[in-house]
């Protein structure tokens, strides 16, 4: 079986710049935004073609498995910083990822680090 890891929902990889300079803006710094990877899915939303991803930060693992895949965040939601999607045009539209109404574990230390 072969592979195509050039497929966007292969596995983790680093963020594009527009996505990064979206991570910036949102008070992540530079060095802690190196060490995030982010997943994609295509998908289609509301008739148009877009690209969901999934900005994740491996190092709050604590020893669990890793994610592999976008749907893999499902198990992983911790660890999960943003989540959003870009559209055709290039837009990326991004929030931070929540569960249960409050910022994921993974985002407030992300921006705790910030701050020091």
């Amino acid at each position: 079986m072969k592979l195509n890891f050039w497929q966007p929902d292969a596995g983790p990889r680093q963020m594009s710049g527009s996505v990064r300079r979206e991570v910036l803006r949102e008070g992540v710094d530079a060095e802690s935004a190196q060490r995030l990877v982010m997943f994609e899915k295509k998908a289609s939303l509301a008739g148009r073609k877009v690209r969901y991803f999934r900005i994740y930060d491996p190092k709050t693992q604590n020893g669990s498995t890793s994610p592999s895949s976008y749907d893999d965040c499902d198990n992983s939601v911790e660890s999960v910083i943003f989540e959003g999607h870009v559209e055709p045009t290039g837009q990326v539209v991004m929030f931070p990822k929540k569960v249960q109404g409050r910022p994921t574990a993974a985002f407030t230390a992300c921006l705790q680090h910030a701050a020091h």
